[in-house]
């Protein structure tokens, strides 16, 4: 087997891979959250820390006199109650607040809090699926960029050799970033990366600008051996 029939089945088997999986990230969505939640719950407890924070202040100012006289004690008592739930183990409170899958209603400081804490788990949900599109996106339109650069009779055999070392190159980098989204989800730690370095847009970017540099590389001199 040539490199360039070598290179054609390792880039169509990323190609397939990067597909089912950015399909995954749609049609089975709903599997995706339940794998991914106890990860979504700890970076959600992580970034509500500020939300807490003005919750105690909160709590201080209906203790103050005024507090007191603009709220009855039992709403005291309940906003404190409901403080001190999510202190004690906010992981169970955010899994009892997300099992009805809707925001919580009504009105209140502690429908305001429960709000608040609902929409931080449901940002840090929706970027981490955002990004996962976005990574095996990325992987998708290189692969394809590969198999067309294969598929493509060059003009001159130096520049038919060029390109073929240039997909096989796309495919290493390709399956590398797939092979670490694969082995990585199944303990979760890849999301965890995901999720600290918000890397977005960020990751196309760099797949661009290192195929561009080896682009450069590899097509400047299509003759020597790379």
């Amino acid at each position: 087997m040539t490199l360039r029939q070598t290179s054609l089945l390792l880039n169509f088997i990323v190609l397939a891979l990067s597909l089912s999986f950015f399909s995954y990230t749609f049609f089975a969505q709903a599997h995706l959250t339940q794998h991914t939640r106890a990860v979504v719950i700890e970076e959600t407890i992580a970034r509500s820390q500020p939300l807490l924070k003005a919750a105690k202040a909160a709590e201080s100012v209906l203790e103050s006199p005024l507090g007191k006289l603009i709220s009855s004690k039992g709403q005291r008592e309940k906003f404190q109650n409901e403080i001190a739930l999510y202190e004690a183990d906010p992981a169970e409170y955010l899994t009892a607040l997300i099992a009805n899958r809707q925001e919580p209603s009504g009105k209140g400081k502690i429908a305001a809090f429960k709000t608040k804490i609902y929409r931080h788990y449901q940002s840090v949900l929706d970027a981490l699926i955002r990004d996962l599109r976005i990574f095996s996106g990325t992987n998708i339109v290189a692969s394809t960029v590969a198999l067309c650069l294969l598929l493509w009779k060059a003009p001159e055999q130096n520049l038919q050799k060029a390109l073929i070392i240039l997909s096989f190159t796309i495919f290493i980098i390709v399956a590398y970033s797939t092979y670490s989204t694969y082995s990585y989800l199944a303990d979760l730690s890849f999301l965890k990366i995901l999720l600290k370095w918000h890397l977005g847009w960020w990751y196309p970017a760099g797949i661009a600008l290192e195929l561009l540099r080896q682009s450069q590389r590899i097509l400047a001199n299509p003759t020597k051996k790379n």
